[in-house]
């Protein structure tokens, strides 16, 4: 288990750069959104994918339930 967040300075790049070097097949993955407003939450998630180079995450959690109702439907999605 790898749980990061964007908070946490360059923890996800550098999570996806040792994810290129290692067979990920057993991973469960958890990060964060940590910021307000549905399109910054969409845009938080979108880039957590990027830098983990996954295709899904198998966990994200709203940090401290901030503005959760309004990224509820981008997790269900």
């Amino acid at each position: 288990m790898i749980d990061s967040s964007p908070m946490y300075g360059y923890s996800e790049t550098i999570i996806g750069e040792m994810l290129k070097q290692t067979s990920h097949a057993r991973l469960f993955s958890a990060t964060k959104i940590w910021t307000v407003g549905k399109a910054l939450g969409q845009m938080q998630f979108e880039r957590s994918l990027r830098l983990w180079g996954v295709s899904k995450l198998d966990l994200v959690h709203i940090h401290n339930l901030l503005d959760w109702e309004t990224h509820l439907p981008t997790l269900k999605s």
